[in-house]
């Protein structure tokens, strides 16, 4: 056991080089890092707090990660993929409603310049590029 008392741990990502592991909290919405090597070696902290809730993170071949988040308001919700660094840093944000149809979106998964989204609560699969 790593990490005790997540709040809807809902994706987990290890780092190109081993050294740490990202997790979502649906939640909460936050991304925590847990080290796995190096000084910091069995020491968690909160990467980032996001302004949703965070769902599937997946890296990227530059060593990069995207989450599906998805978004509420009062009246709306906003299906998003957000691209972060290890170090918290939101490098990119996508918004992809309303052309994809779901209540939210499970996973964005990066392959050959495209972003591959996933529910599982719709059952598709889409292509944005």
């Amino acid at each position: 056991m790593l990490l005790r008392g997540l709040s809807g741990a809902a994706g987990v990502a290890i780092s190109e080089d081993g050294s740490y592991l990202l997790v979502t909290q649906f939640v909460i919405g936050q991304v925590s890092k847990y080290w796995l090597k190096g000084p910091l070696a069995n020491t968690a902290e909160v990467l980032v707090n996001m302004t949703g809730m965070p769902d599937k993170i997946k890296r990227n071949t530059k060593g990069e990660y995207w989450i599906a988040v998805t978004v509420t308001s009062k009246n709306s919700t906003q299906l998003q993929g957000q691209r972060i660094d290890g170090d918290g840093n939101i490098l990119e944000t996508l918004t992809f409603s309303p052309d994809f149809d779901s209540s939210l979106i499970t996973e964005v998964q990066e392959y050959k310049g495209a972003l591959y989204l996933a529910s599982l609560y719709v059952g598709y699969v889409g292509v944005y590029r």
